[in-house]
């Protein structure tokens, strides 16, 4: 007879750990992904990679791209115009574009030294890259898998 309440204490216990994880939900899931080496006459432009996201929730500002070092600032684009925005203010499919070499492009004096040294990983990093975004000024992650690399647009 001791051992029914224990059991369904344990039982609810379960359920309600499930529920929880049913519950926590994640606002942006990532679809496809492609890179390039851009590589110019004058300078290097690097490795320029393209994200395409679903955002599930309204006002989602996604703000930097991990790469496993230092993360680098990225731009946020409408699907059907391209248009550069800010803040994906509807739900609903964007382009993150980010450039994985962009500091080395930076002289040493401007470089990405003070930035590196105030990142602190919240996680090890797996993957080809994370994207970071914040909803209601709390932070998430979305590891990037599987990126393909394309061949880099041609000069007009």
């Amino acid at each position: 007879m001791k051992k029914i309440p224990l059991l369904l204490l344990m039982i609810a216990t379960a359920l309600s750990s499930v529920a929880m994880k049913r519950k926590a939900t994640h606002y942006v899931e990532y679809i496809s992904g492609t890179f390039s080496n851009n590589e110019g006459t004058i300078r290097k432009v690097g490795c320029v990679y393209e994200f395409v996201i679903s955002t599930r929730t309204d006002n989602v500002m996604i703000d930097s791209v991990w790469f496993g070092a230092t993360p680098v600032p990225c731009d946020l684009l409408e699907i059907k115009t391209r248009h550069k925005t800010d803040l994906a203010n509807v739900k609903g499919l964007y382009i993150v574009r980010a450039n994985k070499d962009v500091y080395k492009n930076f002289n040493a004096q401007v470089d990405s030294t003070s930035s590196y040294a105030a990142f602190k990983a919240p996680f090890v990093f797996k993957g080809d890259a994370v994207i970071m975004y914040k909803v209601n000024g709390k932070r998430y992650y979305v590891n990037v898998m599987n990126v393909t690399e394309v061949k880099a647009k041609g000069y007009r």
